[in-house]
This record gives C-alpha cells, structure tokens and sequence, in this order.
C-alpha cells in the first residue's frame, strides 16, 4: 500500500541540501546487505549517488563486479567523475562515467551514470541503495514500479523512505538489525542525525525459476 509513504515523514528533509553517508557507514551497509571481498554481489545500484563515494567504496573494496552510481545533478556527477581521476587513476580498477541510457554498454567495475534513475537500465541489479528523503510521493511510485517490473535478478535493497511494495509482493521480506530493530541507523558526515534504512532481502520462498518481481 502506497499509503505507507504518505505516513512515513522526514523531518530531516532539505531540498537543496545533500549528505553522505560516513566511510565507516559504508562498511555497516555492505555488511547488512550481505557483500564482502570474498562474496561480491555482481551488479550493485546507488539511485541518487552523490559524489559517487559509495559505489566507489563498493567497487574498490571488491563488495561488487560491477557497482553503479546514477545520479540526476549534472554538478554531483563531474564531482564524482574528479574524484574517480584522482582517487582510481592509479588503480587497477576499470571505470567509466556517462550518461545513464549507456550504463548497460560498459564493462565490468565502476560505472558514473548522469540522468534520470527512471531510464537506467536495472535489469542486471542484485544490489539497490535507494536513500532519497524528499522524494515525492509520485516519484517514489514510479521509481518502486520499475524496481518491480526490471529488477528480476535482485536480491537485496537498502531504502529510505521504506518500500513496502516489496514485501507486499511476495517476493521480499524486511530483515530485522542488531537487537531487533526495524532499521540500520546510519550516521551522515555533515549532518547530526542517522539515516534509517529499511532493508529487505529476496525470500528463499521466492526463487523458483522465472519468479521475477510482480506487482
């Protein structure tokens, strides 16, 4: 039930503002979502990457084949494109950045993408990390229906705001954190607050072949 968004508030909500989330953080969710050096995911999404810090770290520390970041501001991409020249230059990891209709055109490493989540191509995802606070709720609808009709081979999500059409599928169920708490606390870097993120992971009742994501 869509009703689940419009009741869920974001008091930390700033349209023009932006926030990372801390290098440790980064390795607290690479660890709630199950991806390690010695079991990578193949294809990790960051929808609304930012600088691009996170796929980066998913890419570099080997938590992901292949690790993508998309992300609509034109200014956030050439930042995360300056810090990949300076920071992965002098590694062997194999980068590229563009626009986001030809993420699916380009190897296996890191991927930049600019453009609008809505035209990326998710249908080689394993991996989503969606933390969009001042999504609006018709945006936030169709970002859920393309996740339910391209992601079939996906196999965990890290959200904010909850997407409780995942679960209400079938296919999802919502995993619990340390001490039984409903949501992974996150710190961000510039700001004094956590952000909280529903995590949820593919059934073992839901992977009969052909068994893809349906409303």
């Amino acid at each position: 039930s869509y009703e689940s968004y419009e009741s869920y508030s974001e008091p930390s909500c700033c349209a023009e503002g932006y926030g990372e989330i801390t290098r440790g953080a980064v390795e607290d969710l690479a660890a709630a979502l199950g991806l390690s050096a010695a079991s990578p995911t193949a294809s990790f999404f960051d929808l609304g990457s930012g600088a691009g810090k996170i796929p980066m770290t998913m890419a570099l520390q080997g938590y992901a084949t292949t690790a993508t970041g998309v992300e609509l501001d034109v200014g956030r991409h050439l930042a995360a494109v300056k810090l990949a020249q300076e920071y992965l230059d002098e590694t062997n990891l194999e980068w590229a950045a563009g626009n986001v209709t030809d993420g699916s055109t380009m190897g296996e490493g890191l991927r930049l993408l600019t453009g609008d989540m809505l035209e990326a191509d998710l249908a080689e995802a394993t991996v989503l990390y969606i933390n969009q606070a001042c999504f609006p709720r018709d945006v936030l609808e169709l970002v859920v229906a393309k996740v339910m009709a391209e992601c079939t081979k996906l196999q965990a999500v890290a959200a904010y705001p909850p997407l409780p059409a995942l679960v209400e599928s079938g296919l999802f169920i919502q995993e619990k954190q340390a001490g039984g708490g409903k949501y992974l606390e996150l710190p961000f870097s510039m700001f004094d607050y956590d952000t909280k993120l529903t995590v949820y992971k593919r059934s073992l009742l839901a992977t009969a072949p052909g068994g893809g994501i349906r409303a």
